[in-house]
């Protein structure tokens, strides 16, 4: 069953590249100035790109989640107190490309740094508008905090922005988000699929995210890193954050 991708919506090319683990999908690669090749992939399940966490100068703490999955509010949980103990007055969420994941499982990371309060509206045309609520007690940072995105950050990702940023808990650095927080349904077609949104996640006040994306409270571009000088760059992200969450002051109580 052959299908070409150039027509074919990211979605439903998702859906025919899953399988069970230990199967296999056979890929014909096409290059400008070369003759086509294949290329047989090997199916596996694949874990989420782990959460880290480490101390910068003058007691801020940085914790990096590079994608969302079900352990991930434990793990940044997990980071958080490890920062504490090492002495973090400060923390700083690094959610730059942050795009995979479950909307809830972004949810589950917002509300560790809300004192309860609302963290998104899923609305829909067949669904009820659904208010979803942090639970006080999984709050377990109080303390001064600032959110690093990109134009990357997407999904699970943006809507943990949104929600520190409107709660005041956060000021946004970096640059535009996405724009893509909805729940899709793919309806299986002989040539393909209709990809339908079915429901769409917003902030807290009823601010649209799909299709919107959100503004950075801090703008700043982030480099390319396409070339072998990226690595020897200095971030402008990152150090605009620290600036960012320095200015918040030291808190009196930094964890809930």
């Amino acid at each position: 069953d052959e299908r070409h991708s150039r027509p074919m919506p990211a979605p439903v090319a998702e859906r025919l590249l899953r399988g069970a683990p230990g199967s296999s999908v056979k890929l014909s690669v096409l290059r400008a100035g070369a003759e086509p090749f294949d290329v047989t992939v090997v199916r596996e399940r694949l874990n989420p790109a782990a959460v880290e966490g480490r101390m910068l100068e003058g007691g801020t703490g940085y914790v990096r989640v590079p994608e969302f999955g079900p352990n991930t509010a434990r793990d940044v949980r997990a980071q958080i107190e490890s920062l504490r103990r090492s002495g973090a007055e400060r923390m700083l969420l690094d959610l730059r490309d942050a795009a995979w994941g479950a909307p809830a499982d972004g949810v589950a990371v917002a509300e560790l740094f809300l004192q309860g309060g609302p963290v998104a509206k899923l609305v829909g045309r067949r669904i009820d508008e659904k208010l979803l609520q942090a639970d006080v007690a999984k709050s377990a940072w109080s303390g001064p905090l600032a959110v690093l995105v990109t134009n990357g950050t997407a999904g699970p990702g943006e809507i943990v922005a949104a929600a520190l940023n409107e709660a005041g808990r956060a000021k946004l650095v970096g640059e535009h988000t996405f724009g893509r927080a909805a729940v899709s349904k793919t309806v299986p077609l002989p040539e393909g699929g209709l990809v339908l949104t079915v429901a769409k996640y917003m902030s807290p006040t009823g601010k649209a995210i799909h299709g919107e994306g959100l503004a950075p409270t801090v703008p700043v571009a982030q480099e390319d890193d396409d070339d072998e000088s990226a690595a020897s760059r200095p971030d402008r992200i990152l150090e605009k954050a620290i600036e960012v969450v320095k200015a918040e002051g030291t808190p009196t109580k930094a964890a809930a």
